[in-house]
């Protein structure tokens, strides 16, 4: 059977397609999996707030078939109250554009009674606010002069998934970039651009796994970065990824032989 995969981003990236055919595969994981550990990190999955245990009161999330995520229509006489989590990351979307720094407040208490409001941080188009919560907290988000219709979204860490199953690289139908982090092998990446879609012919039963990094302008005033990655399978929606793009401080990133500044 004859695939076509096809792949779209929403920001500019990297991209990485590994694949492994599945027809009678039994594999122990074998000596490559304890060295190739370390260098997996466990990923960030935005998981959409459509009610509890998250949503405690106020304004109740609802689907939105245009938007595909659930929104809260959130009112200044309405304060919506959330429970989350320790170690936990609140992300708010304004699917209408960029959000007045004044718009709204976050105040965040660890039951109490007694709330701080902490400094969001922002993205560069001002549609996304986001929050660390460092203890298991309630979190009450108001809006001050003018309704505003909002996406919430929480974060979760997902286990790193084995990678050494993977073993046979798709090539893609564009030119390859190596990008290399500090004292690594370089690895090959195919450059994807924002609403440009790129196009892999599959056959047979597969799995794969798409990897890849973010690439963000030297200008940005933030580390952090959303993006999103739509994935079609036989020019059909099969899957979104939506992750938040964090630039690698703590190691030089180099895309042939030039650094810039890539996500993990």
């Amino acid at each position: 059977m004859n695939d076509t995969l096809s792949t779209t981003a929403a920001s500019p990236i990297i991209l990485g397609l590994l694949l492994l055919c599945l027809t009678g595969f039994v594999r122990a994981a074998d000596s490559l999996e304890p060295a190739s550990l370390p260098l997996q990190q466990a990923s960030l999955r935005w998981d959409n707030i459509e009610g509890a245990p998250y949503w405690l009161s106020g304004p109740q999330p609802r689907y939105d078939r245009a938007q595909g995520m659930h929104l809260i229509t959130l009112k200044p006489a309405e304060p919506l109250q959330l429970w989350l989590p320790e170690s936990t990351q609140l992300r708010l979307f304004h699917p209408a554009g960029r959000m007045a720094p004044d718009a709204l407040s976050v105040a965040i208490s660890n039951g109490s009674g007694l709330y701080y409001y902490p400094p969001p941080q922002r993205d560069q188009q001002g549609q996304n606010l986001l929050f660390t919560i460092s203890d298991t907290s309630l979190v009450r988000v108001q809006a001050h002069s003018a309704p505003l219709q909002l996406a919430l979204f929480a974060a979760r860490l997902e286990p790193p998934v084995s990678l050494t199953a993977y073993r046979d690289l798709i090539e893609l139908p564009t030119a390859a970039v190596n990008v290399q982090v500090q004292h690594r092998e370089s690895e090959r990446f195919w450059p994807l651009s924002p609403q440009q879609p790129l196009h892999v012919q599959l056959q047979g039963p597969q799995r794969i796994i798409v990897r890849y990094r973010t690439r963000l302008p030297t200008e940005l005033d933030t580390i952090v970065q959303p993006v999103q990655l739509g994935i079609n399978l036989q020019g059909q929606p099969w899957q979104t990824i939506e992750r938040t793009a964090v630039v690698q401080q703590n190691r030089a990133v180099w895309v042939d032989d030039c650094i810039q500044a890539v996500s993990r």
